[in-house]
């Protein structure tokens, strides 16, 4: 059974269409994690400025509900950049799973070049043997008459 090349070229094709869309889903996930690093940063940073900020107004408080308040307040903030890292850590595999798909894609698409490439090669080679066959008989009948 031969592959014919029309099949091929059509793989080829669709293989190349699904590097394209792994190459664009590798780019949506590389936006998306810096996006999600940004916003971890940030959630860190006001953080740090809300438990700066809970010392002065700690000492400055006058009872227990005001003390309750600001450490619901810090338990807020701390949940927060909790959930920010978390969706960072989401966001970088989803990067690296994008990134895989794209190298998988890719040699994918690489296989099926080689295996045109060999196809169109052995087509060349049989038709260059068959034409030297056809010469060779050519030649032979020319001497036997």
């Amino acid at each position: 059974m031969t592959i014919r090349s029309r099949t091929l070229r059509a793989a080829m094709v669709a293989r190349s269409n699904l590097r394209d869309a792994a190459a664009a889903a590798e780019a949506r996930a590389h936006t998306l994690d810096a996006a999600a690093q940004a916003d971890a940063e940030r959630a860190a940073a006001e953080l740090d400025e809300a438990i700066v900020g809970a010392r002065t107004r700690m000492a400055d408080s006058a009872s227990v509900a005001s003390l309750y308040r600001i450490a619901d307040e810090l338990d807020a903030d701390r949940a927060a950049a909790m959930d920010a890292e978390r969706t960072r850590a989401a966001a970088a595999r989803a990067l690296e799973r994008a990134v895989g798909d794209l190298r998988q894609r890719a040699q994918q698409l690489r296989t099926v070049e080689r295996a045109l490439e060999t196809l169109l090669e052995q087509r060349a080679i049989g038709a260059s043997r068959d034409e030297q066959r056809l010469t060779d008989d050519l030649n032979g009948r020319r001497r036997d008459s």
